[in-house]
């Protein structure tokens, strides 16, 4: 395993290539549909552009995944590919008719923010190819991400991209269904189709959503603020290009969720809240046709995770309180609830079929689920809250405190208050850290669980929402400050007569500060979250896939025969079998589905099938002829099974795979270190019966 600080190895200049060209297919997937119906309808504002796009090009996946099942069409890169220049015709014509004057950026002191925030993409890009140890082929191996690369192999293999077909129980039949958010897949699919297999295209999707949707969102919440700050167009985009930087380094959410269970499309939603958020308090009084990108992307964010009403919703109402108290906040609210209300009603007529969906099937999930952590004092739950501390499974970073950020937030958050600036974004920091306290001193019982019900009660999802905006208040914070001192030195001594206005000092003063924390903290947050990543990606220390996997994929490819299934548990690597070889399984997640009881009874009592009549006669219906077995997969827990079947504790290989050797019709037919087939003849299963 790497230690952190030590650069993991890049790939040779044709690998580096083809990455490049993965990130690039990846890129254009995840920005252009949703940039292209921005401009359709004409808004030419670049926080919508920045904050929208992605969100809205989920969006726009899913209403044409959707479009597709109803036309009976296959979902894929041509049909998004249609959507999408369908929609640059139209921003075309609309452009040509509704021609506006560009606006003219003057002076070297613009460019300082967008050069600020490239430094922090490049600096996220290496944070994530050194974590998958430059190649972006490399399988995921936490728990979470088994179903997200079953379920972008499925739409890419099957064209099945509707919300309703969307995840299936049995692979072979795509039924029944289980709702899962697929946002998220739909892109990694299209992407794949492109660049080379599933993996190939939810790992490029990930980087790119994670890295420069999250820039993208940062920037325009942090440009956002800094407008209601009362700066200039420079300080702006300074303030944009520090938040990006900050972003990039911060272990939550992006780092956290994808090293601690694989929750990439909750990472991705929470990535792209900000943006969004930035939209919404930017709406105009006649604001309507431009409406349509925004509820197009809210549904975007509702496909990725559900779990973004409630992000959106707690952060968008708290900073309003804070906005009421400022100069114009009460105006600007009473110009925003017409297009508010017509974003309203555009998301839940185009996202219907979406949140009949969610309706059905989860509305009470999430909320069951027990606390992740137990009750603590209120001394620890501020200092887990406000300190920021690293969270994970490398224990010699636990806890650690990222003390740069939290000293230039601590910073940031006396300016803002002080000049009473920026009220709103202190408001929603504020909101969020209370509820993240009050997790912590009553979990899963105060009156906060009305909102961490939403994320599964985990205390690790809900504290990444104090995180996230986190980098816009340092953004914003510093550069009102960075503004006042350049106002003053230009008052004071030689200054005074120098040839650089306050603008252009205050550039100078950003990219010094900037160029240290890069060099200095910020290297040291990405060389540990390449540590992390590297843990669960390019150099992992658990093997739920791997090389005797890839033996046994090779050894079971070519003798499933056609409407053959192989018994399996989801918890180690077998479901490979359907990314990589189109081999169907029976088991598509650890525990079973909730709606599919045979999925677990399988993983229950598959060995007793010679005495266990309705255990036969599942294996004849399914039509199962091999089984798979990993005697050491990873564990996990077990909390949250169908029914409670597998209790509370640890979950490693099913009680039904173990102890096979000797059943009638059961015969060991390969084997490579803990892995395992077994052949299992039919005709000896039907003789038990009589």
């Amino acid at each position: 395993m790497p230690r952190a600080g030590v650069r993991l190895p890049l790939p040779d200049r044709k690998r580096a290539m083809r990455e490049a060209a993965t990130l690039l297919a990846a890129l254009a997937v995840v920005l252009s549909p949703g940039a292209a119906l921005v401009a359709a309808v004409g808004v030419r504002r670049p926080v919508w552009f920045a904050g929208l796009a992605p969100a809205a090009s989920v969006g726009v996946a899913t209403l044409v995944g959707m479009a597709c099942a109803l036309l009976g069409v296959r979902y894929g890169i041509v049909p998004l590919a249609v959507a999408t220049a369908l929609l640059l015709v139209v921003a075309v014509v609309v452009h040509r008719r509704r021609p506006r004057p560009r606006p003219r950026l003057r002076g070297a002191a613009v460019l300082a923010g967008p050069l600020v925030a490239l430094a922090g993409i490049a600096l996220g890009l290496r944070t994530w190819l050194s974590g998958l140890a430059g190649d972006l082929s490399t399988p995921p191996q936490e728990h979470d991400t088994i179903v997200h690369s079953e379920l972008v192999a499925y739409i890419a293999r099957t064209g099945r991209g509707a919300v309703w077909q969307l995840l299936p129980v049995d692979l072979l039949d795509g039924a029944p269904v289980s709702f899962y958010p697929s946002g998220m897949h739909l892109l990694s699919a299209t992407t794949g189709d492109l660049t080379g297999g599933p993996v190939r295209g939810l790992n490029g999707v990930t980087v790119v959503l994670l890295v420069l949707g999250l820039a993208l969102s940062v920037a325009a919440l942090a440009a956002t603020a800094a407008r209601r700050a009362r700066l200039g167009v420079p300080a702006t985009l300074m303030a944009a290009g520090v938040a990006v930087l900050v972003a990039v380094g911060m272990q939550a959410p992006t780092i956290t969720l994808a090293a601690q269970g694989g929750i990439l499309p909750n990472a991705a939603s929470l990535a792209l809240a900000p943006g969004f958020v930035a939209a919404l308090l930017t709406l105009r009084r006649g604001d309507r046709l431009a409406a349509l990108p925004v509820a197009v992307a809210a549904v975007g964010l509702v496909a990725l995770h559900p779990s973004a009403v409630m992000t959106v919703g707690v952060t968008l109402v708290a900073w309003w309180i804070g906005d009421l108290a400022t100069r114009g906040g009460l105006a600007r609210l009473r110009g925003q609830v017409v297009p508010l209300a017509l974003v309203g009603g555009l998301t839940v007529l185009l996202g219907a079929p979406l949140l009949a969906q969610l309706v059905g099937q989860t509305a009470t999930r999430t909320a069951a689920f027990a606390p992740d952590v137990s009750a603590t004092t209120l001394p620890s739950a501020l200092r887990h809250t406000l300190a920021l501390p690293l969270t994970g499974y490398l224990p010699q970073y636990q806890d650690r405190v990222q003390f740069a950020v939290v000293v230039l937030a601590a910073v940031a958050a006396v300016v803002l208050l002080a000049t009473r600036r920026a009220l709103g974004l202190l408001t929603a920091l504020a909101a969020w850290a209370a509820v993240s306290v009050a997790m912590l001193v009553s979990p899963g019982s105060g009156p906060e669980a009305l909102v961490t019900g939403f994320f599964y009660n985990s205390f690790v999802r809900v504290r990444t929402h104090v995180h996230l905006l986190v980098p816009t208040l340092v953004g914003v914070g510093l550069l009102v400050l960075a503004s006042l001192v350049a106002a003053r030195l230009r008052r004071l001594g030689p200054v005074r007569r120098g040839p650089l206005p306050a603008p252009a000092v205050a550039a100078v003063l950003v990219l010094l500060g900037a160029t240290a924390y890069a060099v200095g903290p910020s290297r040291g947050y990405a060389d540990v979250n390449a540590h992390y990543l590297a843990s669960r990606y390019g150099h992992p220390d658990i093997d739920r896939v791997g090389a005797d996997d890839r033996a046994a994929f090779d050894f079971l490819n070519g003798r499933v025969g056609p409407g053959e299934r192989v018994m399996n548990s989801a918890n180690d690597g077998s479901t490979y079998l359907y990314v990589d070889k189109g081999i169907p399984v029976v088991n598509t997640v650890a525990m079973g589905f909730e709606r599919a009881p045979y999925t677990y009874r399988l993983l229950q009592r598959f060995n007793q099938y010679p005495n266990d009549r309705e255990i036969r006669r599942l294996v004849l219906e399914l039509h199962i002829t091999w089984v798979y077995v990993d005697a050491a997969p990873p564990a996990i827990w077990a909390s949250g099974s169908p029914g409670n079947w597998a209790g509370t504790g640890v979950f490693t290989t099913a009680p039904g795979l173990t102890a096979l050797a000797g059943l009638p019709g059961l015969t060991e037919e390969f084997r490579s270190g803990q892995v395992r087939v077994y052949r299992l003849d039919r005709a000896t299963v039907e003789h038990l019966d009589g």
